[in-house]
């Protein structure tokens, strides 16, 4: 309901250059919308590395406990929505 949308964290996040993110991982859902450039999103699913592309305008789905990291191409602004409560961070690829 409308409780949950609000405990939600919504955020842009800007990169002026090229860059990686560290892996994460969070027990909830995250919609990332690429608003300027474009973000590649490595996700980790049975051992493997999916990869997604996301342009300006496009809405990518990370599902919730799915370790992920983006690298970006150049300068991006990214709008995420997801609860962070529960994320944890590793330099390391997980397993």
């Amino acid at each position: 309901g409308m409780t949950e949308f609000y405990k939600m964290t919504r955020n842009c996040l800007k990169c002026e250059k090229s860059a990686s993110t560290p892996w994460e991982e969070h027990p909830h859902d995250e919609f990332l919308l690429v608003v300027e450039g474009q973000t590649t999103v490595v996700l980790k699913k049975d051992g493997e590395e999916l990869t997604l592309i996301g342009k300006k305008g496009d809405v990518l789905f990370v599902p919730g406990s799915s370790w992920h990291r983006q690298d970006t191409q150049g300068p991006v602004a990214l709008l995420y929505i997801t609860d962070k409560s529960g994320t944890q961070h590793t330099a390391k690829t997980p397993a």
